[in-house]
């Protein structure tokens, strides 16, 4: 007799522990697998203007080295309302006002979280933050 066969069996016993110790054996010799949320994302080098393009269509340069996109939450008579500075780190909508960094952008277009928008563009983890305990500032003897 199979052990699963076995265990199949166990299951429909009367006992209660007999049925426990079964299903408990079932299931360490057929795991489930493991569902994710999301699959998993390779850590990418791409900067913030190669991502705002992916989404919104070719970027213009301006003379101040800038680059200017139109807004993906809106329209816009020019279609240049979102801002790339020229270091490439923030963008800014000077209609709708968003603003940010690669991680925002990836947040709001792409409906990631934090930890997977940071996971996603190659970050380490933020550090867990540490809860400060209130001092105070005279003690009564």
């Amino acid at each position: 007799m199979n052990t699963d066969e076995r265990y199949a069996r166990l299951q429909r016993s009367e006992n209660a522990r007999e049925r426990n110790v079964a299903y408990e054996q079932i299931q360490r010799l057929n795991p489930r697998p493991q569902v994710t949320m999301f699959l998993p994302q390779t850590p990418t080098s791409k900067t913030l203007p190669e991502l705002v393009s992916e989404t919104v269509g070719p970027l213009y340069q301006r003379a101040n080295g800038d680059a200017e996109a139109s807004c993906p939450w809106h329209s816009s008579k020019s279609g240049r309302c979102l801002v790339i500075y020229c270091d490439g780190t923030r963008w800014l909508c000077r209609s709708c006002r968003r603003g940010g960094d690669a991680i925002a952008w990836l947040v709001l277009t792409r409906d990631m979280s934090i930890r997977a928008a940071r996971n996603f563009l190659g970050l380490p983890p933020r550090p867990a933050r540490r809860r400060q305990r209130p001092t105070l500032w005279a003690r009564i003897p």
